[in-house]
């Protein structure tokens, strides 16, 4: 039988590859490169490590920096799961796939489309009017990007929203997905009156905030404090 453990890993892993290759414009070669690195190290069930080559590159792009940022909190989440005794999140013929859209090709990570949305407004036009949007920035961190994801834009079923400051960033992402379970050591924080599950920045992994409501997934993740994570799940609108 399949260690359900690993089941999810592989899905948060594919997640992760995908969204960085589409958030990214990398140049021919260096994206076969990556690819080439990446294949060989998930073969030998290594994990992620590819992510030293690829930092080697010394891109200057603020984009660039923001989304290798991003990649170390989602590799170090994800081989967190190695060290937790209890289950993982379950999967449900309704959610077989958890945090992952459907593409025409699951072997190649580039298939899914995905586009810049430039405004509140546009948001709200590709994913819904109904949609909550944060509307609080922490500190010194500034908006680097919306985008969206999905068969086409206007049937986008998820967000990801980018934020930096220096060395240092954190993801809003809002998808379209139900979800019946949660990792063990998560704490229970109230979002407005709806119950969110938090796992705390203890110097070894990034803080995370999740909620549902209406069937839409809102999720917080990065270098930002248990208690700006709040303030920001607590200001959408």
């Amino acid at each position: 039988m399949t260690d359900p453990k690993k089941d999810i890993k592989k899905v948060f892993s594919e997640e992760l590859d995908q969204t960085l290759f589409e958030s990214l414009d990398f140049q021919s070669r260096l994206q076969d490169e990556v690819r080439k690195k990446l294949t060989a190290d998930y073969q030998k069930e290594s994990g992620p490590t590819w992510l030293a080559f690829f930092r080697k590159r010394r891109v200057y792009s603020t984009m660039l920096v923001a989304a290798a940022v991003c990649l170390v909190f989602f590799s170090s989440w994800l081989l967190r799961g190695d060290n937790l005794n209890q289950a993982q999140p379950k999967t449900t013929s309704d959610n077989p796939t958890l945090f992952r859209s459907g593409g025409n090709d699951s072997n190649d990570p580039l298939v899914r489309q995905s586009w810049v949305l430039d405004s509140e407004n546009e948001v709200r036009q590709a994913f819904g009017t109904d949609v909550l949007l944060p509307t609080y920035t922490p500190g010194q961190f500034k908006l680097d990007g919306i985008y969206g994801y999905g068969s086409s834009k206007e049937q986008t079923n998820k967000l990801v929203f980018t934020y930096s400051h220096e060395d240092q960033s954190y993801l809003v992402i809002i998808e379209r997905n139900k979800f019946d379970g949660i990792p063990h050591g998560f704490e229970d924080v109230d979002i407005n009156g709806t119950k969110g599950y938090l796992n705390p920045e203890d110097g070894n992994t990034d803080t995370e905030l999740h909620w549902y409501l209406n069937d839409v997934h809102y999720w917080i993740a990065g270098h930002v404090s248990t208690e700006e994570a709040v303030k920001i799940a607590k200001s959408f609108k």
